[in-house]
């Protein structure tokens, strides 16, 4: 037997252009002797639809493009992941079809969190017997779920198990998924395909990835990563394991980010990206992103001088514009920002100039970004990384202002060491963007880590508090100041209502968080 394994990008809702890729793939797997094809989990609609799997007229479309697929399966045998109603139950289910029949389905146990809400969990955890070969079919979290539906498949005389996955992207996933389906594939002797998706659907990225692992936890056969790929396993070749290097995690993340920012785009039908462009780290890290993603033709930089720009910062965005040959433009705030200082000036009297007069520069800069969006129907990628945001450090409706944030889940250090990481390789940001102070540049003299704390140990009391869930009295043991240990965490929970506002975040970590906004709770520890 010839099995393919499909690691295709599917689109949500696009039933025309998913349906295409899955009838050229067929067609494809024809010419190459394949007998079984496998496409991933909920392929046919797009993961994850939500809502969407209410609406009547979107689960006819499936069913149409379900008897389609049909139709074209003559001399092949196909596996494909999409939503089924039977009875009362609503199913997250794999469908076996062959010569022009629908055979069967298996349906997931183990459903996702999100999954919850739409899908029943199933019982349904069929073994097919097909050309003679017993081969377990299940979706998802069934490798690592609560229940162990590989060991019952195992226990139903399966020879062979394939799982349809739709995983997304977290930073070090890839090492864990691996030593997953080891594990699983030498605890029950059993020989493990593994079909993930691939691409971005809104704030979510799916590596791809696929394998074949054999009974001994060797990985017989590897998909590329971050892109469709087609492999063939063949029963009647003996393989030898493939060793895997450890990718590299900047690469590993470069890679993420732009498949993320470059499908966003397309899905979603926007000509171009745009982005304020200051000359600071942030904005510099994202333009060579934008232009990695979309290509230098596609990406719209745009650099705002206001009163308290520094020269420097000014060149610094010039030059890193040119080298990456995107159009730019340069639209100055003075006149803007005088002009509403005028205006408000009998309003304000005589109170001092403090974080509103800042702010009202911020929202002149994502006032002129939204207005070019809305006239040249771009997208606005916003800047922010995770470090500023958690904290609070950014203006509400300014240059928190756009459609998609890529870097908002990397700490500030972790945007210095990808920025370095690419600078190495590519020799983009001008060297200068790495050794200045960071900095606003709202008010005169102004720097960030005055304003905060220094961002490596803003960063580090972030994790030991948020993420790791660590007592505070840990944590100064650690050698951090209960003064600044409570900055941090009161910064974070008065800032809940900012980040809720936020555009869509590009996730790149398996943690979340979600505090209420209405909050009196500030630990307080003698």
């Amino acid at each position: 037997m010839r099995i393919g394994v499909a690691q295709l990008n599917s689109t949500i809702g696009d039933f025309k252009g998913n349906l295409q890729k899955v009838i050229n793939t067929i067609r494809i797997a024809k010419q190459r002797d394949i007998n079984l094809l496998v496409f991933p989990e909920l392929f046919l609609t797009g993961y994850f639809p939500k809502d969407l799997l209410k609406k009547p007229d979107f689960l006819n479309s499936v069913r149409r493009a379900l008897n389609t697929i049909m139709r074209n399966t003559e001399g092949i045998s196909v596996i494909i992941g999409l939503p089924l109603r039977v009875g009362r139950s609503f199913l997250n289910a794999a469908c076996l079809l062959k010569d022009n029949r629908f055979l069967g389905f298996s349906a997931k146990t183990n459903l996702s969190l999100i999954e919850r809400d739409y899908f029943t969990p199933s019982q349904r955890r069929l073994v097919f017997n097909l050309d003679g070969k017993k081969i377990g079919i299940n979706l998802g979290e069934d490798l690592d779920g609560s229940y162990d539906v590989i060991r019952e498949q195992k226990r139903r005389g399966a020879e062979l198990v394939i799982n349809l996955s739709a995983r997304p992207f977290y930073i070090g996933k890839d090492e864990i998924i691996k030593d997953l389906l080891k594990k699983k594939a030498q605890n029950n002797n059993l020989k493990i395909i593994y079909c993930n998706l691939v691409g971005g659907n809104d704030g979510e990225v799916f590596d791809g990835g696929s394998m074949v692992i054999s009974e001994n936890g060797e990985i017989l056969i590897r998909a590329k990563r971050f892109e469709e790929d087609l492999i063939v396993y063949d029963e009647s070749i003996i393989y030898a394991p493939i060793i895997e290097k450890e990718e590299e995690k900047w690469e590993e993340i470069f890679k993420a980010i732009t498949l993320g920012i470059k499908d966003y785009v397309r899905k979603n039908n926007f000509k171009k990206a745009i982005l304020g462009i200051s000359g600071g780290i942030d904005s510099s890290l994202v333009a060579v992103l934008a232009t990695f993603a979309l290509g230098k033709e596609n990406v719209v930089g745009v650099i705002m001088p206001g009163p308290y720009s520094s020269k420097e910062s000014v060149e610094d965005a010039r030059v890193l514009a040119k080298n990456l040959e995107i159009e730019y433009l340069e639209i100055p705030i003075d006149t803007i920002y005088k002009e509403y200082l005028n205006v408000l000036k009998p309003i304000f009297k005589d109170l001092p100039f403090d974080k509103t007069e800042e702010n009202i520069q911020a929202r002149i800069r994502g006032n002129i970004l939204m207005a070019l969006a809305n006239k040249y129907n771009y997208l606005v990628l916003t800047t922010g990384n995770k470090s500023e945001i958690a904290v609070g450090y950014f203006t509400l409706y300014g240059d928190a202002s756009g459609g998609f944030s890529p870097i908002a889940d990397l700490t500030k250090e972790e945007v210095y060491g990808l920025a370095r990481y690419l600078n190495e390789k590519y020799n983009l940001i001008p060297e200068r963007v790495f050794t200045k102070k960071p900095s606003a540049e709202l008010r005169a003299n102004q720097e960030d880590e005055k304003d905060l704390l220094p961002y490596s140990q803003l960063d580090e009391i972030f994790k030991y508090y948020f993420v790791e869930n660590q007592p505070i009295k840990s944590i100064v043991r650690k050698g951090f100041s209960l003064k600044d240990i409570n900055k941090v965490i009161a910064l974070f929970y008065r800032s809940e209502f900012k980040r809720r506002q936020l555009p869509l975040k590009l996730s790149l970590k398996k943690e979340s968080f979600d505090f209420p906004i209405t909050n009196r709770f500030y630990p307080t520890p003698k």
